[in-house]
């Protein structure tokens, strides 16, 4: 029996987001890079073109078929009104509320309106227990992660344990 597996989105194509998608590619996953930025059709091809690129840079040190199935799971899709996403999500998380109010996407569907701070709940108390993240499998939850240093070491920390021999 085929397990389906949820396709992911990754909001940005920066050097974070297109890391991201990558792990997630690597893991069998469809991943959608949503690029952040409105752009004339011309520019978002270029952008792109640009992205595929890096992304398989990054790719180089594994072996070419193992690169271009990753690859192939990989799309990379024009801007969309994340605020709306946000708006339409189930559970809405922030590394940092604190930063997020100043910058990020949860920063922009704050100031359109789209949500409101009570429905933002913060990374470490979910892995606190603190609060709850998603109750069910078929909720959608979107997470703004501004970059929080030592949750990203931790993060790191955890992975690397994980994968040691």
């Amino acid at each position: 029996m085929k397990v389906e597996r949820p396709h992911i989105a990754v909001f940005g194509a920066g050097r974070t987001g297109r890391e991201i998608a990558l792990a997630f590619a690597h893991g069998g996953y469809d991943v959608r890079i949503i690029d952040g930025e409105t752009r004339k059709p011309d520019e978002f091809t270029r952008f792109a073109d640009e992205v595929r690129a890096a992304l398989r840079t990054a790719l180089a040190t594994f072996a070419v078929n193992a690169v271009d199935r990753i690859d192939a799971r990989v799309h990379v899709v024009p801007a969309t009104d994340i605020a709306d996403v946000l708006a339409r999500a189930d559970v809405v998380v922030a590394d940092s509320l604190v930063q997020c109010r100043l910058r990020g996407e949860i920063h922009k569907a704050l100031a359109a309106g789209k949500i409101d701070e009570s429905r933002v709940v913060e990374l470490g108390n979910i892995i606190s227990g603190r609060a709850s993240g998603r109750t069910s499998d078929s909720q959608i939850t979107v997470a703004d992660l501004t970059g929080v240093a030592v949750q990203d070491i931790k993060i790191a920390s955890a992975v690397y344990r994980a994968l040691a021999p």
